[in-house]
């Protein structure tokens, strides 16, 4: 659930920045914002595609991994 919750506040978040890319009135300001928007875009579309719940699993001791992904143990 908090997963979903944070993804919907990122995706707010990226139409707020085109939203404001989109209308501001200096040019410097509006690309700059359109930008912004378009790097975290890029960022939240590698969220989504590549890491779901789960798949992460960070464990520094390798006998720990290996345990847990060994059909051995």
């Amino acid at each position: 659930m908090h997963d979903t919750t944070l993804r919907r506040g990122i995706f707010v978040t990226i139409f707020l920045f085109v939203f404001l890319g989109a209308f501001v009135t200096l040019d410097a300001y509006r690309y700059m914002w359109i930008f912004l928007a378009v790097i975290f875009g890029v960022i939240v579309f590698t969220d989504c595609v590549f890491f779901n719940e789960g798949d992460f699993l960070y464990d520094p001791f390798y006998n720990n991994w290996l345990e847990k992904t060994s059909p051995q143990y």
